[in-house]
């Protein structure tokens, strides 16, 4: 949310953090802040450089790239699946609660998300239009309620992000990125899960952009098809959603299962 003072307009996200001993607030600013707006629930972290402060006895957390505050998304770094030495795996049968395993199992499907406003080349419902600055989902400025496909070309439209409280992105800041549901498989359990936007295109090998340059309905379900039974290991998130007692999952990095071991440049 903007945040206006002297004249002068910064950017500012708020995050709730939990490290097993509290739970607290903190504000991130400007491009620190539009950058953890990509933070998904349940995420493991490392967050350094956080400024802190005593107000009426509570904690305040305040952290901008101007101050050194630096962010890693630890569920998300690639090079984790990819080496035996830095994790185990787990089985998916352990699972309880919220939790952060690794895990090597079979792709059993994918299957379109279809939750949010997508491109009117979309076939399958597989993508969702968000605000290229912080990947959240956006809203048609004249229907906030609208979460189907498009009649026409993006750029036709308006578009606002209530993530980042912008009320008129231009089109060339709203960009496609895939909404997908994968099927996974152990041996010992069989499970749902979201992925990133990242871990999409890993496993569809292939863009947001080239899919729906595909022309037909046949040719995009192909690239939803060409993923099953191929083995990965995955860093896989369970988590529970705000004001929801439901869990959910969610494939945070992905490596093909061939490819544990080598290191990439």
């Amino acid at each position: 949310m903007p945040f206006t003072e002297n004249g002068e307009t910064q950017d500012r996200y708020a995050v709730r953090i939990d490290d097993g001993t509290a739970v607290r607030d903190m504000t991130l600013w400007n491009l620190l802040g539009r950058q953890a707006a990509r933070m998904l629930p349940g995420q493991l972290v490392l967050l350094v450089n956080l400024d802190t402060s005593e107000e009426n006895g509570d904690v305040v957390l305040n952290g901008s790239s101007e101050t050194g505050t630096k962010v890693y998304i630890i569920s998300e770094m690639t090079s984790i699946p990819t080496s035996s030495v830095l994790r185990n795996c787990s089985f998916l049968s352990t699972l309880s609660g919220s939790a952060n395993i690794y895990s090597k199992v079979c792709i059993v499907s994918v299957h379109p998300g279809a939750t949010h406003i997508r491109d009117a080349r979309d076939y399958l419902s597989a993508t969702m239009l968000v605000h290229a600055a912080c990947h959240r989902p956006v809203q048609r400025k004249d229907n906030l309620q609208f979460s189907g496909t498009l009649d026409g070309p993006v750029d036709v439209y308006e578009f606002v992000c209530p993530a980042c409280c912008n009320h008129n992105l231009p089109p060339e800041d709203v960009i496609p990125i895939f909404d997908i549901v994968i099927c996974i498989d152990d041996g010992t359990l069989s499970l749902m899960a979201h992925t990133t936007a990242t871990v999409a295109k890993t496993i569809l090998r292939i863009s947001p952009s080239q899919l729906l340059e595909l022309p037909s309905h046949s040719e995009q379900q192909q690239t939803l098809l060409a993923p099953r039974g191929r083995e990965v290991v995955v860093s896989l998130t369970t988590f529970c959603e705000p004001f929801s007692t439901d869990h959910d999952a969610r494939i945070d990095a992905i490596c093909d299962a061939d490819d544990v071991g080598v290191f990439m440049s």
